[in-house]
C-alpha cells in the first residue's frame, strides 16, 4: 500500500505538544504508530516554496527506521521499514493571492499533480493545509475518469474546536472519510451520497 502524506513534522513527534508545528506536527504525531510493515511505501508531499519540510521528513523516516529495527530485535520480525519518497507540489494559493486567480492556479496545480502521479497511491491522508486541496481534487478527477479510486481520508485539525477549517469545507465533497476530533463537529449529514462526518476522539 502506498500512503501519500501532504504534511510533515519533526522527527520526534512523541515529545511535542499539539500546538507546536501546526498541521505538520499533528499529522506525524498521528502516524508515529504507523505499521511500516504494512504501509511500506510512503510519499511526502511538500509545497514547492517550503524550504524545511524535506529535512523534517527525512528525520521522521529515521525515527520510523529506528522503531522498526527495535521491533525486529525484540520480536524477531523480518519486516523492514519500506521506502519513502519526497515530492514537491505546487501551491494552489499563495498568501495575499486573489481568490479569482486562485481558481486558475488550483486548476494548474491539479494538472501538474496528476502528471506527477506515475505510481498511483492507494490512499491519501491529509489534515488540512491548503496544499492538500489540489491533491484531493486530482484524486477525485482520477476517480471520475475511471483511472483509479484512490481513497482519500481527511482528518480535521485538533485545533479546529468551534467549526471546520476552510480546507475542510472545500475538501469535504471529494473525500471518502471526513474525521474530526471534537464530538460536536460531527453533525449528521442528511444526504446519503455524501460522507458522514466522523468523530474518533483525539488522535494525537
Amino acid at each position: 500500500m502506498t500512503v501519500r502524506f501532504d504534511a510533515l513534522a519533526k522527527s520526534n513527534p512523541a515529545n511535542e505538544s499539539p500546538t507546536q508545528g501546526g498541521h505538520t506536527t499533528e499529522i506525524l504525531r498521528m502516524f508515529y504508530t504507523l505499521p511500516v510493515d504494512r504501509v511500506n511505501q510512503r510519499r511526502y508531499l511538500i509545497a514547492q516554496t517550503d524550504s524545511i519540510s524535506a529535512t523534517k521528513a527525512i528525520e521522521f523516516e529515521r525515527v520510523l527506521t529506528a522503531k522498526c529495527n527495535r521491533k525486529k530485535s525484540t520480536s524477531g520480525s523480518s519486516a523492514d521499514g519500506g521506502s519513502f519518497e519526497i515530492l514537491r507540489v505546487p501551491r494552489s494559493r499563495e498568501v495575499g493571492q486573489s481568490w479569482v486567480s486562485t481558481m486558475f492556479t488550483t486548476a494548474l496545480a491539479c494538472i501538474r499533480i496528476i502528471a506527477m502521479m506515475t505510481a498511483l497511491p492507494d490512499m491519501i491522508v491529509c489534515n488540512g493545509p491548503g496544499t492538500c486541496i489540489p491533491v484531493i481534487l486530482a484524486a477525485f478527477l482520477l476517480r471520475v475518469f475511471g483511472i483509479k479510486h484512490i481513497k482519500v481520508i481527511f482528518v480535521e485539525s485538533y485545533a479546529r474546536v468551534r467549526n471546520l477549517s476552510l480546507s475542510g469545507v472545500l475538501a469535504y465533497p471529494f473525500v471518502d472519510r471526513f474525521i474530526v476530533q471534537w464530538e460536536h463537529l460531527a453533525k449528521p449529514i442528511p444526504y446519503p451520497w455524501m460522507p458522514q462526518i466522523e468523530c474518533l476522539g483525539r488522535l494525537l
